[in-house]
């Protein structure tokens, strides 16, 4: 019976220490936010207005200080809908937003977060933000060598195309790139490098076809 007795206080008491330990974190919780500072965006990538952004390019949203990562993913909204991966930097304070597909061309979007979005302690937004910025036309290709309908063209002879606009991002130049839309026939295997932002140029891995 002492036992039972001894067992019954303890666990009694883990219970208490429990109960009172959730009390102070509810009231922490409530707590916190009065004094912190309500997060502020202070830049983003695009800015508000901005036009001809690449469809490529990645969507940053920095703020003033740390936040709450999950509140803040759960909070955006892209329009119109795109699929993205979040990246945060070691901070917390910058957000890149990573379209896991090109964004459409000369197109309007809208990128909103709501007042869900909070700091690291809770704080919620005093406001929705919301920026809007419209996507670069579609390219188009203003130079292609060797030319349509060349003749005598050398067999080991690279293929370069030049386009109207930037392409690619500045880190993606001078280094193996898929090109999964560039097709050709008969089929010739090889690999693309972009010499600048608007050029790329395949080299074929064997000779072509004479």
């Amino acid at each position: 019976m002492r036992i039972l007795r001894w067992a019954g206080r303890f666990w009694t008491g883990v219970l208490a220490v429990s109960v009172a330990l959730a009390g102070l974190l509810i009231g922490l919780r409530l707590l916190l936010p009065i004094f912190d500072a309500p997060p502020q965006l202070v830049a983003a990538t695009p800015a508000d207005g901005a036009a001809g952004v690449a469809v490529r390019a990645p969507l940053t949203l920095e703020f003033a200080g740390p936040m709450n990562p999950r509140s803040v993913e759960a909070a955006l909204q892209i329009s119109p809908a795109v699929r993205w991966l979040p990246q945060w930097d070691p901070a917390r304070t910058t957000l890149t937003i990573s379209p896991t597909e090109p964004l459409a061309p000369d197109t309007a979007y809208l990128l909103a977060l709501g007042q869900g979005a909070l700091s690291r302690r809770f704080r919620a937004l005093e406001q929705p933000l919301a920026l809007r910025f419209r996507t670069a036309q579609a390219p188009a290709v203003v130079a292609v060598l060797p030319s349509d309908s060349s003749a005598d063209v050398p067999l080991d002879s690279p293929i370069s195309i030049s386009f109207s606009r930037a392409i690619v991002l500045p880190t993606e130049l001078q280094r193996p790139q898929p090109m999964p839309d560039l097709r050709f026939d008969p089929p010739i295997g090889g690999q693309a490098t972009w010499l600048d932002q608007s050029t790329v140029l395949f080299r074929p891995s064997a000779p072509l076809t004479p």
